[in-house]
């Protein structure tokens, strides 16, 4: 990691998971208030405050892409929202998995597809 950082501002999360790719989310720690969330990002902490300062500004923030930016927030809305629906209070990004563990998982999702076929004849 470059540097880790973190925010309890949502719209500070969004673009700084905007900018930096969701992989860039780390962490999210929520009290249950629907009111406060904290952040943990995988983003060196003067970038952050570089872009808050942006965010802050009376200009606000060039986007690149309205369509992007808009999945972006869907994303983390939804990790926000499955947390709540599950009592859970801490989300964090799950450890990438194997080409092995793809490769497995693959494997055995066509062999299911294969049985159903076979079934259904």
């Amino acid at each position: 990691m470059a540097g880790t950082s973190e925010t309890a501002r949502y719209d500070l999360a969004i673009v700084a998971t905007y900018v930096y790719g969701h992989d860039a989310l780390l962490k999210i720690e929520d009290d249950g208030s629907n009111r406060t969330q904290r952040f943990t990002l995988d983003v060196p902490e003067l970038d952050l405050v570089e872009l808050e300062r942006e965010l802050d500004s009376p200009q606000g923030l060039a986007l690149a892409s309205a369509k992007a930016f808009l999945a972006t927030t869907t994303f983390v809305s939804k990790i926000i929202r499955g947390m709540r629906t599950q009592g859970e209070s801490v989300w964090e990004k799950p450890v990438e998995c194997s080409p092995e563990f793809w490769a497995a998982g693959r494997k055995a999702y066509a062999e299911k597809q294969a049985q159903r076929e076979k079934a259904r004849r």
